[in-house]
């Protein structure tokens, strides 16, 4: 009775267990995920004003009255929030300088010269600059002539901080392990990543993973080794730059809901197994106890000894069991009552056929004629009181000598 129950609590626990424990971990890959695109938006959205200006100077190179437009966008770059320097460099060629009366040249009257089409070739890592005194991103731009050769190299300078001001303002990321990292893994930020430089310097498979899966895929999670694992990650790659954001969170911390059902589940599972127990010992108990004595008195009933009539304390079955069996052994007690007192009249044998085939006790018969003989032997009681035990030899020889004396004695007398 109570490894049936104690085998489906468990199964039933485990499947509860296994679905809960998938359904939480669904329930925090979507939600990091979420989380992950919010973040990367919000460095997209600061990075891309900057770079909108950057394009709209790409869109003048091959347009020689576009000195002072270029001019312009420059200056308007130079003043775009969170831009600390915007540096023009020209190679190997003499520009030509134009000085638009109406435009506001760049600072010191920076040169200005065609070039044919021009792309971001490179966003840097954030590095300390000394003159702005903050961490910046520089996105680099190079300009290049009909041929392809490169003419000039354009530099805005970014804060990092101003990137990432969006973010910071966001409780989990300070709360829990995140990073800002380039596709070659290097940590561009180290909240909560003990000073690590690098994902996948440690050989760990769950990071190691990350940096193929960013190589393949623009975000998306994944879960550490073990059941449940012991900790899962998700990732988000910007679209203005070679970034990705980066989440760990342990496994435990994730299923903390699901842990604590199961310890309590694992308790009101034990609390039902004593309280079983508990029962088995008070109802089945009795019941055990009721059928030992049963089965002893049994015994005793077979061994010729019938006792008292065993006590009935319930109604149930086994209160039943107990009156049928006080009524066998009392049909048995009366049946040798029977048997022992028939037997004392006739042989044992008819006694005992008797109790076997009741109809042969019932009343009746038929009717005979029959010659009923009665004879005795005169003198012999007087004979059989004289007479002692003795061997088979002298018993021969003398039995019939006190016999004929005993006859001569006992002349006259018959019985």
């Amino acid at each position: 009775m109570l490894l049936p129950v104690a085998g489906l609590l468990f199964i039933v626990g485990l499947l509860g267990f296994i679905y809960a424990r998938q359904v939480m971990l669904a329930q925090w890959r979507e939600a990091a995920i979420l989380k992950l695109q919010r973040a990367a938006h919000f460095i997209d959205m600061r990075l891309g004003r900057p770079i909108e200006w950057i394009e709209m100077f790409h869109k003048t190179g091959a347009e020689r009255a576009g000195y002072a437009l270029q001019s312009w966008i420059l200056e308007q770059l130079r003043e775009s929030e969170g831009v600390t320097k915007v540096h023009l460099h020209w190679l190997d060629q003499e520009p030509e300088r134009t000085m638009m009366p109406r435009m506001h040249p760049l600072r010191g009257g920076q040169p200005m010269m065609r070039f044919h089409r021009a792309r971001i070739a490179e966003v840097t890592r954030p590095r300390y600059d000394t003159e702005a005194g903050h961490q910046t991103v520089s996105l680099i731009s190079t300009l290049k002539d009909e041929s392809g050769k490169d003419v000039g190299k354009l530099e805005v300078a970014v804060r990092f901080d101003y990137l990432m001001e969006d973010i910071i303002r966001l409780g989990w990321w300070q709360s829990e392990a995140a990073c800002l990292v380039d596709h070659s893994g290097i940590c561009l930020t180290d909240p909560k990543m003990k000073g690590r430089g690098q994902l996948g310097e440690t050989d760990d498979h769950l990071e190691l993973a990350i940096l193929q899966a960013m190589k393949e895929k623009p975000f998306a999670t994944l879960q550490g080794p073990g059941h449940p694992p012991d900790k899962v990650a998700g990732f988000c790659s910007l679209e203005q730059a070679p970034w990705a954001i980066v989440l760990f969170a342990p496994g435990e911390k994730i299923l903390a809901p699901i842990v604590r059902y199961r310890n309590y589940y694992a308790l009101g599972g034990g609390l039902c197994i004593l309280l079983i127990i508990l029962l088995i010992r008070s109802v089945v108990g009795k019941m055990v106890l009721s059928i030992k004595g049963i089965s002893q008195a049994a015994v005793n009933v077979a061994q010729g000894r019938y006792g008292d009539p065993l006590p009935q304390k319930s109604q149930d079955e086994i209160g039943q069991l107990i009156t049928s069996f006080n009524a066998m052994v009392q049909g048995l007690k009366e049946r040798d009552f029977i048997s022992n007192t028939f037997g004392r009249y006739v042989d044992q044998e008819i006694a005992r056929e008797l109790i076997r085939q009741p109809k042969a006790t019932r009343l009746g018969g038929e009717k005979r004629e029959v010659a009923i003989l009665i004879s005795d032997i005169r003198g012999f009681y007087p004979l059989i009181r004289v007479i002692e035990p003795r061997s088979d030899h002298q018993h021969s020889e003398s039995l019939f000598l006190p016999y004929d004396r005993s006859h001569k004695e006992t002349q006259g007398h018959h019985r």
